[in-house]
């Protein structure tokens, strides 16, 4: 399980990057949801990671709509709904058995 928490090519684990997500989908700035996590990694990780996830949903989407159908509404929701809502990134990865893509 501790591996799925590693993102290809991110600095920060799976758990961090979610609440971080939240926060921004919740409507919180890139700065102000990356101070809420109190990461010793830069502001640019941050943005990083959010183009990241905005590149992969589409990839994600399809992994997620494979024998269930297509996923309709807010992907965070989406992965809540299929891997629960502690770490879905992290779940999807070890799951899946592939990376986030993006």
């Amino acid at each position: 399980m501790l591996l799925s928490t590693v993102i290809a090519g991110a600095t920060v684990r799976s758990p961090e990057l979610w609440r971080f997500t939240l926060a921004k989908l919740g409507g919180a700035s890139v700065l102000l949801a990356w101070e809420r996590l109190r990461s010793r990694f830069s502001l640019e990780a941050a943005y990083s990671w959010w183009k990241r996830w905005e590149r992969g949903q589409f990839g994600v989407r399809a992994v997620l709509a494979r024998g269930r159908g297509p996923p309709r509404g807010e992907l965070a929701r989406q992965l809540v709904a299929a891997f629960g809502g502690e770490d879905p990134v992290g779940s999807f990865q070890l799951m899946e058995q592939r990376r986030w893509p993006g």
